[in-house]
C-alpha cells in the first residue's frame, strides 16, 4: 500500500520515459510480449504509459501502441482523471483490485491486474498483464439489481 515515507516518485524526463520503453526493443522479450493474447501494459512511476502491447491496444480500443504509449495513468482509468499517480499504481499493484479503464470509445472496461512482473526495488517502471473481468462486473451488478427488486 502507498505510504508518504517509502514511496520513491521519479518524475522522470521525457528522454528517462523514452530509454524505459527502449529497454523493451530488441529485446526477445518484446517478440513474445508482442505475440501474446493477454494485454500487457508497462507504466513509468510518473504516471507514463511506456509500452502496450498489441492485446492490450485491442482490449482499450487504441489503433496502435503509439496512441497509447505516452498516455497519462490517471486519465486512462475511469472517474480517476484527478487521482494521484502513485494512488492509481497502487491500484495496478493489487491483483485483487477491479481497475475500470475508459475503452477509447467511450465505455469502462473492467479489469484485474497480474502480480506485477517487475521485481526488483530499482525498477522505475510497473508492468502488468489485464484480464478482462467486464462481463463478470456487469452480470454480478445485474444480479445484485434482480435480487434487490
Amino acid at each position: 500500500m502507498y505510504e508518504p515515507t517509502t514511496w520513491k516518485a521519479r518524475n522522470l524526463p521525457k528522454s528517462a520515459r523514452r530509454n524505459s520503453a527502449e529497454v523493451l526493443q530488441g529485446h526477445p522479450a518484446d517478440v513474445l510480449l508482442n505475440r501474446l493474447d493477454t494485454a500487457t501494459i508497462v507504466v513509468a512511476l510518473d504516471g507514463t504509459v511506456v509500452y502496450a502491447n498489441p492485446a492490450c491496444e485491442r482490449l482499450l480500443g487504441y489503433q496502435t501502441s503509439k496512441t497509447l504509449e505516452g498516455q497519462w495513468l490517471p486519465s486512462l482509468l475511469v472517474r480517476h482523471s484527478e487521482t494521484p499517480v502513485h494512488a492509481c499504481i497502487e491500484m495496478l499493484r493489487d491483483p485483487d483490485v477491479v481497475t475500470n479503464w475508459n475503452h477509447s470509445d467511450g465505455y469502462p472496461i473492467a479489469t484485474l491486474a497480474s502480480d506485477p512482473m517487475l521485481f526488483r526495488a530499482t525498477e522505475e517502471m510497473l508492468m502488468v498483464s489485464l484480464t478482462d473481468v467486464s462481463d463478470r462486473v456487469w452480470a454480478e451488478v445485474h444480479r445484485a439489481k434482480h435480487f434487490l427488486s
